[in-house]
This record gives C-alpha cells, sequence and structure tokens, in this order.
C-alpha cells in the first residue's frame, strides 16, 4: 500500500494502517478466513508498487484506479470508493482552467504511474508533462509552490486530506476532470489463487456499504476545525491571562486612587470571558450535532440511531402504541449502474427531504440507516396511522418521477415495512426485525408497496 488519504493511511504513533481501503480489506478478509499481512510500503513509489505486483513479487496493492495497461498484467476487483481528478494552483497566480486542453499552455505535474499520465501525454506537449514522484507526498505540492510546475493534477480525495495534513492552504483546485472518474480497487498479481479470491471479495463489494468507514476517514476538514477551535481557545486564555496580568500591576501600584477603575475592569473582563464562553459552548453544540447527522440527506445517521434503539425499550413503554418503519429504495444498485454514484447521491438526498417532510413530530426519529435504507421510529403511533404515512412517503417518492430504467413505470420507488406495538416492547432488536421482514415481503409481492404487522 502506499500513503492516500482517505483511502490508506498510518495509524497514530504505529506502523498500522487504518482508512477505507483498508477496513474494506480487512472486513472482507476476516469473513472469508483470509490470512494477511499488510504492509505500508513508504520507501517505494506508486510505480514501482505496481511493478512489484505484476512482477508476482506482491500479491495485492491497493488502493489502485483501473488502468488497461494495468489489467493486461495484474487482476482488478470491482470498485469500492470513486473520485475525481483535480487540477491544483498556487492561488496568487493568475490560472484559469476551463477544459483540458487548456493544460497544454502549463507545466503539469502528475505523480509518477498514476491512471492519468497518459491521458495527459496523449492530449498535451511532452515536455509539459512533468512526473513527481509520490514518495514524500509533499513533495508533489512543494513543486508546484516552488513553480517547477505550475499546476497538478491530482485525485480530489487525497488532496482534500493532504492539504490539512501539510498545511498547504495556498494551493487551491481550480478544475475538475470530470471525464475521467476514478474508482479506486485492489490490485492483486496474476494467479488462478488469487482469480477465486477476486470472486469472493467482489461479492462482498457487490453489496458492501462503505458509509461508516467514508464517514470516519474523510476527516480533514474536521479536524481542521478542531484545531482551529484548540486554538482559539489557547489564544483567548492568554489574552485573558494577559489582561490579569496588568490588571494585577494597576492594583498594587494605584490601589487606593484607581480602585474604581479597577473594579470596572474586571467586570469588564469577566464579561468578556463569559461571552467567550458562551461562544465556545455554542460552537462545541454544533460541532456535537454534526456528529448525529448523515452529510448526505441531512436526517440522523446510523451511529446516532443505533444509541437510540438501545433505549427503544424504555421509549416505547411511554408512548404506546409505538411503530417502526424501515424504507428501502427499490432497484437502487441498478440505478447507481445506469446513471452514476453521483445521480443516486441526488435521488437519496430528494427521498430524504420527502421523508423529512412526512415525519415531522419532534418526537419521532428518521435515520438513514446504510446506504438506500432509512429507519423511522414513530413513538404513539397505532398501526393504521404508519401505515397511511408511510403509503403518503412512498406516493410522494413515485411523483417525483425520479428516472429509473429498470423502476416500475421507469421511475424511482420504494418498499416500506412496519411493524407496531401495543403492549409493550421487551426486545427493541425484535421489533427492528419484525419490521425488516415486512419490507421483505414488500420486497417479494412486487415492490413499490407497503406491507405490516401489528400485535
Amino acid at each position: 500500500s502506499i500513503y492516500a488519504p482517505p483511502l490508506v493511511q498510518r495509524t497514530s504513533g504505529s506502523d498500522a494502517l487504518q482508512g477505507i481501503s483498508a477496513d474494506v480489506f480487512c472486513f472482507i478478509a476476516e469473513r472469508i478466513g483470509l490470512d494477511y499481512t499488510l504492509a505500508a510500503g513508504d520507501e517505494y513509489s506508486l510505480a514501482e508498487h505496481i511493478a512489484a505486483v505484476q512482477a508476482g513479487e506482491t500479491d495485492m496493492f491497493m488502493p489502485l484506479s483501473h488502468k488497461s495497461s494495468r489489467a493486461e498484467k495484474g487482476l482488478f476487483s470491482e470498485a469500492y470508493y470513486e473520485s475525481y481528478y483535480i487540477v491544483i494552483a498556487d492561488e496568487s497566480r493568475d490560472i484559469h482552467i476551463n477544459d483540458l486542453s487548456d493544460l497544454g499552455a502549463y507545466k503539469v505535474g502528475v505523480v509518477e504511474g498514476a491512471a492519468l499520465e497518459n491521458v495527459l501525454r496523449s492530449a498535451l506537449p511532452e515536455a509539459h508533462v512533468v512526473p513527481l514522484n509520490d514518495q514524500d507526498n509533499r513533495s508533489i505540492y512543494q513543486a508546484v509552490l516552488d513553480r517547477k510546475v505550475d499546476v497538478l493534477v491530482h485525485s480530489r480525495s487525497f488532496f482534500k486530506e493532504e492539504r490539512y495534513n501539510h498545511e498547504v492552504f495556498n494551493l487551491e483546485p481550480i478544475y475538475t476532470i470530470h471525464e475521467h472518474p476514478r474508482a479506486y480497487r485492489f490490485y492483486f498479481s496474476v494467479s488462478e489463487t488469487h482469480r477465486k479470491l477476486i470472486g469472493l471479495f467482489n461479492r462482498y463489494l457487490e453489496h458492501i456499504d462503505t458509509y461508516d468507514s467514508v464517514a470516519a476517514h474523510e476527516a480533514g476538514e474536521r479536524k481542521l476545525i478542531e484545531k482551529y477551535v484548540k486554538q482559539r481557545s489557547i489564544r483567548q486564555l492568554f489574552e485573558v491571562a494577559v489582561g490579569m496580568t496588568a490588571l494585577l500591576i494597576l492594583v498594587l501600584g494605584y490601589w487606593l486612587q484607581k480602585y474604581r477603575q479597577i473594579n470596572a475592569g474586571l467586570m469588564a473582563s469577566n464579561k468578556q470571558i463569559s461571552e467567550q464562553q458562551t461562544r465556545l459552548k455554542a460552537t462545541n453544540e454544533e460541532l456535537s450535532q454534526v456528529n448525529k447527522t448523515d452529510s448526505l440527506t441531512g436526517l440522523y445517521n446510523k451511529r446516532y440511531f443505533i444509541t437510540v434503539v438501545d433505549k427503544l425499550q424504555q421509549i416505547a413503554g411511554q408512548s404506546l402504541p409505538f411503530s417502526v418503519m424501515i424504507i428501502d429504495v427499490d432497484h437502487f444498485k441498478r440505478v447507481n449502474d445506469a446513471y452514476g454514484h453521483l445521480v443516486g447521491d441526488d435521488y437519496l438526498r430528494t427521498i430524504g427531504a420527502i421523508i423529512r417532510q412526512h415525519v415531522s413530530r419532534k418526537t419521532d426519529i428518521a435515520a438513514r440507516y446504510g446506504g438506500e435504507e432509512f429507519v423511522c421510529l414513530l413513538p404513539s403511533t397505532p398501526a393504521a396511522d404508519a401505515y397511511a404515512l408511510a403509503e403518503a412517503i412512498r406516493l410522494a417518492v413515485a411523483g417525483r418521477r425520479l428516472p429509473n430504467i429498470h423502476g416500475e413505470d421507469q421511475v424511482v420507488t420504494v418498499s416500506t415495512g412496519i411493524a407496531t406495538v401495543t403492549s409493550g416492547v421487551n426486545d427493541g432488536a425484535a421489533l427492528l426485525t419484525r419490521a425488516d421482514e415486512q419490507l421483505y415481503a414488500a420486497k417479494r409481492s412486487g415492490r413499490n408497496r407497503t406491507c405490516q404487522v401489528s400485535d
């Protein structure tokens, strides 16, 4: 592997690897009983890693995007993460890029061995493409700051994380190369054993939900906020200490003559500290709210929902009757296959907004449970009302007429399972399981419908 946050990076203070690629690989490997060792390989460049796999010296490398020349000498798994290349420039320079051909006027840096290197060489004058060694990640950004190259072409996801890690805030993305999207995969050396192994990996990759791993490791902006809050707190404490020292000097020198003035100054200082503490508290509350929310749909996220489910018996016992509703988007994988993940994300935002509009009581909880699945907890809601609410959501989604060539009437639809209890909840997980069984009943009976069960 190679340092490529958020996909692969070292755990702080150790040689262990973490990141989206590491999470996905370890998850699958543990379930199929694969014996493995992950090595960082920081001393090698991307091109050297690829050559080692193709020569059979290394069994697997991650992450790597597909390229036909690589596929001729190695074996690729299915994709588990998508991104784009971007053009990066020093903000102090007046450089504007409207399409790929505009790069012909500049010296363009690109990581040696990157998938887009050959595309750039075929589209630009040979002398204008400058390969960069990525063994020291900061050096590729320093090449732009030192004007050894005019612009850098690099992965958007990698830059988003490394910009904060290396504090290269003078560099800005000025163009996204949408015509060459990147889908990252596992790259194996050629052998019959590895062909079978990739078959097992692909079965998991077809259904795996990487949302939690992406949320955990795409942390560059969150780290910046935490660093800013910490630095601001230190600065505020320093300013208060300086102010208090000055006041103490005044008290010692002018105690009799300046008592009233000193007292007024202390009151003003205390008021300032109180206001600063209020602002810090508001900032911390805002960060806490971010940790509860799904960034794509604006609903609660899975992590917060699980904490609520742990208290489901207590909540339901005070709010009978109690209903649980599970909503799943029909044929969503086919949506992503036909239209792409960016369109799929737009569909999920739209459906999330519809759910938020209908599940609107303060006591209700609506969350994105994973991928295309949503869960709603509905206290004080009898079976008939829960069914009516689910049907309203189903009709609203169908009414938006979101295109899906594989769906009923070639539009996006949803299926819903509901479980309602009226006499107490002994096991929250069992109630969720009953709702999930009704969801699968709706799927089996043709999709685009609601099924429910009540005690």
